[in-house]
């Protein structure tokens, strides 16, 4: 039974996070050589890597700094081997592996980074070249690292096994009808794949990535592809929790969350990952799980469906921004709407709660995007906090104990409203008293876990989870 096991930035932060990882692949491998499961099928892990911690940002710098100039082409490539290629020539070390290793792929960036200077500007499929430098190298480092603890890998860039997209340089979409052809490819390649996440070509050939949590559907794409029975993110967290444990101390690990509230949580500012990013392993009916990288926690396992309802954690946007719009001439409602939203969506604004009164449109969205030009009135110094669970939106009773919860305690939210589905409730508060407002309405509304007991796991889109191997 083949597993997909994808590992971020945290998880390849230094040699001592890739040791603990290279441990976790190692717990697949060696209980699927004696897995009871295992039908005469394919049961080698297959491994998606994203860049080391913080590279792609790193990489991203250099790039601009080289469109100066030629002077300041010799700043960036100093950059590139002072700053990045130092930072993966530390890890090298740390893992006792050859320090030259990555050599080929530093020419290659220097000669790129000459040229994007030359010429003097940065398109974006030259700039999709450079950031792709992150995922090429960790994918041969981590390779590096599993054939040094003894298990054949090899490292594979994800176009090399058929992964196409569309030319959407920055964020590009996968083509269809590609799975066939991707999981025969992935079959074989010797040992365990290591994968680059994150990144692709078109059609044409020209190297494209894949945007925003863009190795976490790549993941998903190959746990499609190759028929796994489970895809699993490696974090540097215990599961997905209640509220961000940084944030507040008592969030606690959900032991199941369903597919609907992880999208949810993720919409209204959870760090997850990018809802669309599951659609490919949902779809093929693979079982999803977070687990730690570090420890061996049973973590999350992401379902259909669930038994509880009520609200079972909480996300918020810290600072959001609070559009107005004009509607008081009934006559023109409809076409004032629609201008609205298109200047929302002008000005890259994404918005989290929406109320419609009788003289006017009122958007909360998160700020740091654009301006919008048509408003009558844009305010800053606002925050929206979500409850999310099964079967909560809609519910007047939720709405009226979060309401009383908050102004018994001296808080004043400006708005409460059921989010876009059932499974969330959205308030709206000033920024400065989100601090307070999640403190307490996660103590006094979150639903506490209930023990899940062995042997009565639910099921992700029909799919039986097996039992997790080694941790």
């Amino acid at each position: 039974m083949q597993a997909v096991l994808k590992f971020g930035g945290a998880a390849l932060a230094d040699g001592h996070a890739i040791r603990l990882a290279v441990e976790r692949v190692g717990e697949w491998v060696s209980v699927d050589a004696g897995n009871p499961y295992n039908s005469g099928t394919d049961s080698r892990p297959i491994v998606v890597v994203s860049a080391l911690l913080g590279v792609t940002d790193g990489l991203g710098e250099v790039a601009r700094q080289a469109v100066l100039g030629p002077r300041s082409a010799r700043t960036s490539m100093d950059l590139a081997g002072e700053t990045v290629r130092i930072r993966h020539r530390s890890v090298l070390s740390q893992l006792g592996l050859p320090s030259e290793l990555l050599d080929r792929h530093w020419r290659d960036l220097r000669m790129l980074l000459a040229g994007i200077a030359q010429r003097g500007r940065l398109d974006p499929q030259n700039r999709d070249l450079v950031l792709s430098y992150g995922e090429r190298m960790s994918a041969r480092i981590f390779a590096a690292a599993l054939n040094m603890a003894g298990f054949e890998a090899t490292p594979v860039d994800a176009w090399d096994v058929g992964l196409v997209t569309d030319s959407n340089h920055g964020q590009a979409r996968p083509l269809q009808g590609t799975g066939q052809a991707i999981g025969s490819a992935l079959r074989s390649i010797p040992g365990i794949a290591v994968v680059t996440g994150f990144l692709a070509k078109d059609g044409c050939g020209h190297l494209t990535t894949l945007g925003r949590n863009g190795s976490d559907l790549t993941a998903s794409l190959l746990a499609e592809a190759a028929g796994a029975s489970e895809l699993v993110f490696y974090k540097d967290v215990p599961g997905i929790q209640s509220a961000d444990p940084r944030s507040l101390p008592a969030a606690h690990v959900l032991s199941e969350v369903t597919y609907a509230e992880a999208t949810e949580l993720a919409f209204h500012g959870a760090q997850l990952l990018h809802p669309a990013s599951l659609a490919p392993a949902i779809r093929a009916g693979v079982a999803v799980r977070f687990l730690s990288f570090r420890s061996g926690s049973s973590g999350t396992r992401l379902v259909a469906r669930l038994g509880r309802t009520g609200p079972a954690a909480l996300a918020w946007t810290r600072s959001a921004l609070r559009v107005r719009y004009d509607l008081s001439r009934p006559e023109r409602r409809g076409a004032k709407l629609a201008a609205a939203f298109k200047d929302l969506e002008s000005a890259r604004l994404t918005p989290t709660m929406v109320s419609v009164d009788g003289s006017g449109l009122t958007v909360y969205a998160r700020s740091g995007a654009g301006a919008p030009a048509a408003a009558t009135s844009v305010d800053e110094g606002f925050a929206t906090l979500a409850l999310v669970g099964h079967g909560i939106g809609g519910r007047a009773a939720l709405a009226a104990d979060a309401a009383e919860v908050l102004t018994g305690a001296g808080l004043a939210p400006l708005a409460i409203q059921p989010g876009g589905s059932e499974h969330s409730l959205v308030l709206a508060l000033e920024a400065n008293q989100l601090c307070a407002a999640r403190e307490i309405l996660h103590r006094e509304l979150i639903v506490q876990p209930e023990p899940v007991l062995h042997g009565d796991l639910p099921e992700a889109s029909g799919a039986g989870y097996p039992p997790r191997h080694g941790v």
